[in-house]
């Protein structure tokens, strides 16, 4: 699914970095890039190994994101 760049990492949005992993401890997805700033994190969990529990809670983040796009697009019409 095309996820028109909300999926990229903010801090390495240029360099295309997708987002790769969350770090619990500081509440942030990471790029592998930011990773090496989180490793001495105990809680960064990569996504695609989030358990089956989880992706309900991403699915929903995802919607949200979405949401907040496609109101900005709006307002940016408006």
């Amino acid at each position: 699914m095309d996820m028109e760049g909300v999926d990229m990492c903010p801090e390495h949005a240029k360099e295309k970095k997708k987002i790769e992993f969350y770090c619990k401890d500081h509440s942030k997805f990471c790029c592998i890039e930011c990773r090496v700033k989180h490793k001495k994190c105990d809680r960064v969990e990569k996504l695609a190994d989030a358990t089956t529990d989880k992706w309900p809670e991403l699915h929903a983040l995802k919607q949200s994101l979405l949401t907040l796009e496609s109101g900005a697009d709006a307002i940016l019409a408006e």
